[in-house]
């Protein structure tokens, strides 16, 4: 029977699959931790931002919280304030009641 692979080249990759799951694990942990707490909202925090549809995570890129008029960015991190939510929301985020920012340059 034919041997695909050598015991050195298993063992090469066997070494580095570890180093690519860490760094793999380590993307999804920074950009999966949310602004808010859901827990720490009121009811009407919560009812607010389920009527508007608030993702912390944006389908469009061109349509994200960080691209809208009614957020302002924090000194540290992905989260910002929102005019509208009247709270803490990811950058990367989006609403149905997202307006691009006139303010900025492009």
């Amino acid at each position: 029977m034919k041997t695909l692979y050598t015991r050195r080249q298993f063992l090469q990759c066997a070494a580095v699959m570890p180093l690519l799951a860490s760094l793999l694990l380590q993307g999804c942990k920074e950009s999966s931790q949310p602004c808010m707490d859901p827990e720490l909202l009121s009811t009407g925090e919560k009812h607010l931002r389920k009527q508007l549809a608030y993702v912390e995570l944006s389908e469009e890129l061109s349509r994200q919280c960080g691209l809208c008029q009614f957020y302002h960015a924090s000194k540290s991190g992905d989260c910002g304030e929102c005019e509208l939510l009247d709270g803490s929301v990811s950058r990367q985020g989006s609403c149905t009641s997202w307006a691009a920012d006139t303010r900025r340059e492009r």
